[in-house]
């Protein structure tokens, strides 16, 4: 992942703020099973450990503004696994895809569908995230926005399992 340049004070606050006690351990070191190594190198020194995720941020808004947030708190690599569940900007207008694809080339690629993220090599390029708008130079088309469904109100109940 290309950094965007500046911003090194905030990036040392925000490494601050998520550093671990000495023998804590955040929800996804908990969560890897065997435990992963992370944060500093020096023999007694907070350990910390930092995960992104992005099945919940579509191309877009969603995924600029992640990540720019990860690359700004110094993450080199995050798991960028969402554009196999989501087909690029489909959801979106046409001229929506074209403003973001404009404004965001190194991001953003269009191969006859609709417009997706440019992933070379395993690689994500964010230059053009460096803009004022928190990272999006791109045009939502906000007329365009459909109102979510409301919540179930039942109750979810967990599957028993059955001849176990």
């Amino acid at each position: 992942m290309d950094r965007p340049a500046g911003g090194e004070q905030l990036v040392a606050s925000a490494l601050e703020a998520v550093a671990l006690q000495p023998g804590a351990r955040s929800h996804a070191e908990q969560a890897v099973e065997g435990g992963a190594e992370g944060g500093l190198a020096e023999a007694g020194a907070a350990r910390c450990f930092m995960s992104a995720e992005d099945l919940t941020t579509w191309a877009g808004v969603s995924v600029q503004q992640d990540l720019a947030l990860v690359s700004l708190i110094g993450l080199t690599h995050v798991e960028r696994n969402g554009h196999h569940f989501i087909d690029g900007m489909a959801f979106a207008p046409e001229a929506e895809q074209r403003s973001f694809l404009a404004a965001h080339p190194d991001l953003y690629r269009r191969d006859g569908g609709p417009v997706r993220l440019r992933i070379e090599q395993g690689r994500l390029r964010l230059g053009s995230l460096a803009c004022p708008g928190f990272a999006v130079a791109g045009t939502t088309d906000f007329a365009a926005l459909r109102p979510m469904r409301p919540a179930p109100q039942a109750r979810i109940e967990p599957l028993r399992r059955t001849g176990t």
